[in-house]
């Protein structure tokens, strides 16, 4: 059971590595194209992969995740899943081309039609990739899906950017985005030594598996939407730019870190799905050592919004900060709920999350359109943090009634994290009141508020008898690594 919570912890660590590097890089290219091409360059390519996208979640079955949970699926379940994806992938890339002509016709510009016929390429090239590559997730070697998704970015910046130099348009933005499908589709032959073969011999039991999934998909998409379209509606462009920066800051540990973490977790859930007392403490440990992290940033953020925006916006977005900071509650309870989903998945049971989402649809649609037009932008902040928590409350209770988990076994585990989340917060807030210069509030205001998580965290763990939890086994991997030669001392109670 350790080492399973060990292999979760390490393949959770790669996934926020590989978001963490993905997103340097995507920044880093989005920087140096921004000056080297037009606004109205990233807007034409932007338009055919929003196309894209909305055509693709509307078929995503997620074949992948119906092989890793079924740990007897073998080479008639893989390439029954290879063949169908084919044939989704080939699908939409002949919607693709049909859809060129009265795209380019009703957007005014005839550069869209061959921007469709290369992404059309690009797709069906992605539907002949190794399906193999899902043993990397599923076997939790999470560090060989970290290369190979790797590779696919570093492609990407490494064609754009010099054909940004040479060709100075759009082609360079297609370019790259046609480099990371084809070294995506290369190192899924090189890396996985699994050799697919056309089948459809168990398409039923997949497509009854992956049909919840592709609902799931719908109506997630709708709700991570549905707060802009209201904004939008009902305030106009202005405000929802604001809005919208201000969510993505206020929302990056439950993109970038709860995510990658949940997609790594669910195949050690997958493991467990016949074992309730194993699943029971892997979801446990899973959820605590995910808001033992989640939470203290989100909290930082809050109570460093002004700075933030200051420093990294500039002056014009000051009206965002209050903002990030309301909706940094939401972020915080976005990122606990993330690992609800992929336990229900594992366990087989693909209709609660669309019935849970739906209900939180239910309740958020008429709280937006009712808060926003009372309160404006904070109206929608206060409706997403309502929502998000209700979500919550319903997840964690299902999973108790499915795992026989109580109220207690939970706070037990994570109540630790939230006090100390709570004295760093007071600590950074009473240093930045001192301080003026945002630059150096962030300089000092976010090492000493780490330092002082941290002591709190482990004094408090400490106190309690050094419990199974996140902070043994943060001491216990040090520990490992020798660096610190007292720690085995201190840490020999706790093994007994």
């Amino acid at each position: 059971m350790r080492d399973l919570g060990r292999k979760i912890a390490k393949g959770a660590a790669w996934m926020v590595a590989l978001r963490l590097i993905s997103r340097l890089l995507g920044v880093v290219s989005t920087l140096v194209l921004a000056r080297l091409l037009a606004p109205e360059d990233f807007g034409l390519v932007a338009l055919a992969t929003t196309v894209i996208a909305l055509l693709d979640i509307a078929s995503e079955f997620n074949f992948d995740l119906a092989l890793i949970r079924d740990r007897d699926a073998g080479r008639a379940e893989y390439d029954t899943a290879w063949t169908l994806i084919i044939l989704k992938c080939a699908l939409l890339a002949a919607l693709l081309v049909a859809l060129a002509g009265p795209a380019a016709s009703f957007f005014g510009d005839e550069r869209l039609r061959p921007i469709f016929w290369v992404l059309a390429g690009c797709l069906l090239l992605e539907g002949f990739g190794n399906i193999g590559t899902v043993d990397f997730r599923r076997d939790l070697d999470i560090a060989k899906e970290f290369r190979f998704h790797l590779w696919g970015r570093l492609a990407q910046v490494g064609t754009a950017v010099p054909l940004a130099f040479w060709l100075g348009d759009w082609r360079a933005l297609v370019a790259g985005i046609c480099a990371r499908y084809g070294a995506l589709f290369l190192a899924s032959w090189t890396m996985a030594a699994y050799r697919p073969r056309l089948s459809l011999a168990r398409w039923r039991e997949l497509v009854r598996f992956s049909k919840w999934v592709l609902v799931n998909n719908g109506l997630g998409y709708l709700r991570e939407r549905i707060d802009q379209l209201v904004v939008g509606k009902l305030l106009g462009p202005a405000p929802l730019g604001l809005y919208a920066v201000a969510q993505e800051i206020a929302d990056l540990p439950a993109s970038e870190l709860a995510q990658p973490v949940a997609r790594a977790a669910y195949p050690g859930f997958a493991r467990l799905a016949h074992e309730p007392a194993r699943l029971a403490r892997a979801f446990l440990d899973s959820l605590a050592s995910l808001l033992v992290v989640t939470v203290p940033a989100a909290v930082g953020i809050a109570i460093l919004a002004d700075p933030l925006v200051r420093v990294l916006l500039g002056p014009k977005w000051l009206e965002a900060a209050p903002l990030v900071a309301a909706l940094a509650f939401y972020g915080a309870m976005r990122s606990a709920s993330a690992l609800v989903g992929p336990l229900l998945l594992a366990l087989g049971r693909v209709r609660i999350e669309p019935a849970m989402i739906a209900l939180h649809l239910l309740l958020l649609v008429p709280l937006l359109s009712i808060l926003v037009a009372e309160a404006g932008l904070f109206g929608a902040a206060i409706a997403l943090g309502v929502c998000a928590a209700a979500h919550l409350l319903l997840g964690l209770c299902v999973v108790g009634r499915l795992l026989a988990i109580g109220p207690r076994a939970v706070l037990g585990r994570v109540w630790r994290g939230l006090v100390a989340s709570a004295l760093m917060a007071a600590a950074v807030h009473a240093l930045c009141a001192r301080i003026d210069p945002p630059l150096l509030q962030l300089a000092l205001g976010i090492p000493a508020g780490a330092a002082v998580y941290a002591a709190s965290l482990f004094a408090l763990w400490w106190a309690c008898g050094r419990p199974p939890g996140p902070e043994r086994m943060v001491l216990f991997e040090l520990a490992a690594t020798r660096a610190i030669p007292l720690l085995d001392r201190l840490l020999a109670g706790a093994r007994r």
